[in-house]
């Protein structure tokens, strides 16, 4: 196990990434990092070529712009926002982008 510093605090161990068809919710790989290990890193061992449409929250940022998935080109990213970059919005405005950008499974 190793160890990883985040936000003035130290964490200690492992992470576990799941991939899992969006539609039925079945797991269809599984990985686990050290603690230390951006979450990126795995996503080739998550995915099996066949997706549509791919889930994940902040750490997955840029992911579609990395060399090793650029040629996965009929897959939608669905990536949520960092939250220090999200904007102000009111109302109605507020509900749907929090609707489309929250994610129903992780990946």
């Amino acid at each position: 196990m190793h160890q990883t510093k985040k936000a003035n605090e130290w964490h200690f161990g492992m992470k576990m990434h799941i991939g899992a068809d969006d539609t039925l919710g079945l797991i269809h790989s599984i990985d686990t990092t050290a603690a230390n290990i951006h979450d990126i890193v795995p996503v080739g061992k998550l995915l099996h070529r066949a997706e549509r449409r791919v889930f994940g929250h902040a750490g997955y940022m840029g992911i579609r712009k990395r060399e090793e998935h650029k040629y996965r080109k009929k897959v939608s990213w669905y990536i949520t926002k960092r939250p220090g970059t999200r904007q102000k919005l009111e109302g109605d405005e507020l509900e749907t982008k929090k609707n489309e950008s929250q994610c129903s499974c992780q990946s």
